[in-house]
């Protein structure tokens, strides 16, 4: 819409004038969706403004304009001209086709002020409904009825399978947490700053009457309990910090074509990541005798590797997990165990030693939330974002074991020219390598040799179409 309006019968779109015959009872109340069609306009009449906007014709007729108000969700303004008679001074109006494109399109109108006109804000994307999931805080661990709330739910009976044991009890503590949360963490911005405040008038009161003892008391006890819930608020802020959501309302996709919306942008961010991780490709065959020439894994490790997980090595891998880890679905941080090992560490080391008996881990176990994070501080395409794996305790906990076994004969199967990724060796020696061969090409006399680089994203298609071999 056009902000100015220079011609006589014109004003801006968000002074559209009613009819002076129109009858307050046939106005729509304030606060309520406006979503009614304008009669079509044939003639301009005194009292009467056309927006200044492209008109939409309809097919029958080329003079008749059909324009619909955009839904109102706040304040509207209007203007008594006589007893009979009054004036919407502000609307928002669009097409039918704007309302095609976008259909979620609302219009928010502020307080006026002194002002005859209330500002309008126009949102065209609807945020998606998020239900708030839960997240363990590790503030809950100070509070002095925690320990009995987790024993209390912990210690209810569940029947089923071991690992449904272990999630349906951690089901009990959740359900059992947050209720605490809501009565003792709730609004605690809100606390800090009531406590603030009172302790900046209580400092105040101090001035005029140093040696007074009721305020010398209330001080000392305003600022331990300000500390306290600053220091609460401080850990909350740092933890949800990795949870902040970001909405994208069009975003390029990887054939660079703009994908407008929330379910297009969703749509693009699906498709880009099939592309790479759900196509199906004829592989070559394994080359049995390229595997006995490389380094193989021996009979004594073997028995290493499959050796049965103790106690202690479950404790050890749970415990090198950071307690500001990200969480899984499941909402429980490393930290919760930590600080419940005495009260929960059977049921989790059963679950534990289940997985590596059977080999099969349950779907309350290996469910993961997958996130999306910027590469650079600019994006505009589903290329700039890299996906990571927010997974349970306890799926991390059987990766480090598993980790930590492999740690010792890495060093063997891994060649010594693979400098990445492996303990005791850096990545830059390879760099000052490749330096130092392409210097010694600028040689003369030298004989033919060449250089190649190879991009590893492409690396994966180059060994399925047989054109790495043939290089």
């Amino acid at each position: 819409m056009h902000s100015g309006c220079n011609k006589k019968d014109r004003v801006c779109a968000s002074q559209i004038a009613l009819k002076r015959d129109a009858s307050p009872d046939s106005l729509p109340e304030m606060g309520l969706p406006v979503t009614n069609v304008f009669a079509p306009l044939t003639s301009v009449e005194e009292g009467e403004f056309v927006p200044d906007i492209d008109p939409s014709p309809d097919p029958g007729s080329d003079t008749m304009i059909f324009l619909i108000s955009i839904p109102v969700f706040w304040h509207v303004k209007w203007k008594i001209l006589t007893v009979q008679s009054l004036v919407k001074l502000d609307r928002a109006l669009a097409n039918s086709a704007w309302f095609l494109r976008y259909p979620s399109t609302s219009a928010n109108y502020m307080a006026p002020g002194i002002s005859d006109h209330s500002p309008v804000v126009v949102t065209v994307f609807d945020d998606p409904p998020i239900k708030p999931r839960f997240s363990f805080l590790n503030c809950w661990i100070d509070h002095p009825q925690y320990k009995d709330i987790v024993k209390g739910a912990w210690d209810l009976p569940v029947a089923g399978s071991i690992p449904y044991k272990l999630f349906a009890k951690l089901k009990n503590v959740k359900n059992a947490l947050t209720p605490l949360h809501r009565a003792h963490f709730n609004g605690i911005a809100d606390k800090v700053k009531a406590l603030r405040d009172k302790l900046h008038c209580c400092q105040l009161d101090l001035q005029t009457n140093p040696l007074s003892p009721s305020l010398i008391s209330a001080e000392k006890e305003l600022l331990q309990q300000y500390c306290k819930f600053k220091n609460i608020e401080k850990n909350i802020l740092k933890q949800k910090e990795r949870k902040q959501q970001q909405i994208l309302g069009h975003i390029k996709d990887r054939f660079g074509q703009e994908r407008v919306g929330l379910n297009e942008v969703a749509a693009g961010f699906l498709d880009y990541y099939k592309s790479l991780l759900g196509s199906q490709q004829d592989i070559l065959p394994l080359d049995d005798a390229f595997i006995q020439r490389s380094p193989c894994v021996q009979s004594t490790d073997m028995a290493n590797l499959i050796r049965p997980v103790e106690v202690d090595e479950i404790k050890v891998a749970l415990f090198d997990t950071g307690s500001d880890k990200t969480p899984g679905p499941d909402g429980f941080s490393s930290a919760f165990f930590k600080n419940s090992w005495d009260l929960v560490a059977k049921d989790f080391c059963k679950t534990v030693n289940s997985f590596f008996t059977t080999g099969r881990m349950s779907k309350q176990a290996n469910t993961t939330l997958i996130a999306l994070i910027p590469k650079k501080k600019v994006f505009d395409s589903v290329l700039d974002f890299r996906p990571i794996s927010c997974c349970t305790t306890f799926y991390k906990t059987v990766s480090k074991i598993l980790s930590k076994r492999l740690q010792a004969l890495l060093p063997v199967l891994i060649g010594p020219k693979q400098a990445t990724f492996v303990q005791g060796r850096n990545i830059y020696e390879n760099i000052m390598l490749s330096q130092s061969l392409v210097k010694e090409y600028s040689r003369k006399y030298l004989t033919p040799r060449c250089l190649i680089k190879v991009e590893i994203r492409r690396l994966l298609t180059l060994c399925n179409d047989g054109s790495l071999r043939t290089c």
